[in-house]
């Protein structure tokens, strides 16, 4: 899975080619997601506690969280064990506000005959598959347009430019 947090001042971001013979699933993340009893964590993912602190954690120690959620400090840098990860409390604020939440997500390519499939959304994260792409095709965009749960629903979208390779 290909993911990257988009924020205000970078709607377009370059990743890893796909080559047009594979299947790859692409995530935007709009915020951090809730924390999460007994969940797998890797380097660089973003939660929140579940009850709003007003801080975001990023975790830099791979691992497993707890069965119980930790009790959150609010020093920026300040570290915090979680079962066997460490996360580091930071107060950048995710483009989506605590309690808003994604209601509909759509997926578009500008590459006709690319085939975008099982398009997902939950909390914060919108995810789609992309395989079939057309040979002659060098780069593709990726537009993700979602919808979000607040008092006054608001819209948001961003793109993903991958580069394409063709394997001989």
């Amino acid at each position: 899975m290909i993911s990257y947090t988009p924020d205000l001042t970078s709607p377009v971001v370059l990743v890893t080619p796909q080559d047009t013979s594979e299947v790859c699933d692409y995530t935007i993340l709009w915020g951090d997601v809730p924390w999460a009893t007994l969940a797998v964590r890797r380097v660089g993912d973003r939660i929140s506690p579940v009850a709003d602190h007003g801080i975001a954690l990023v975790c830099v120690t791979p691992g497993i969280s707890g069965a119980l959620e930790p009790t959150w400090g609010s020093v920026a840098g300040a570290k915090i064990t979680d079962g066997t990860a460490i996360w580091k409390v930071t107060y950048t604020l995710p483009l989506l506000e605590f309690a808003e939440t994604v209601t509909t997500s759509t997926w578009s390519c500008d590459v006709t005959g690319v085939t975008l499939t099982a398009p997902t959304h939950t909390f914060k994260a919108c995810t789609t598959f992309v395989s079939t792409i057309p040979s002659t095709a060098t780069q593709i965009v990726l537009t993700n347009k979602i919808v979000t749960s607040n008092a006054t629903p608001r819209t948001y979208e961003r793109s993903i430019i991958i580069p394409v390779t063709t394997t001989l």
